[in-house]
């Protein structure tokens, strides 16, 4: 995250958050941080 937001993209930073944060409170934790982590990497939808 920390790159990102160097980089100034703050939009993938906050739709990773989300991406957590949605998927944690309807799954599991597990699952949320894999999704954080294909947002950061891949951007959403991709």
């Amino acid at each position: 995250m920390g790159d990102l937001l160097a980089k100034g993209e703050t939009q993938r930073v906050r739709q990773a958050v989300q991406a957590y944060t949605l998927i944690a409170s309807n799954g599991t934790t597990y699952g949320a941080s894999m999704e954080m982590w294909r947002v950061l990497n891949h951007g959403p939808g991709k």
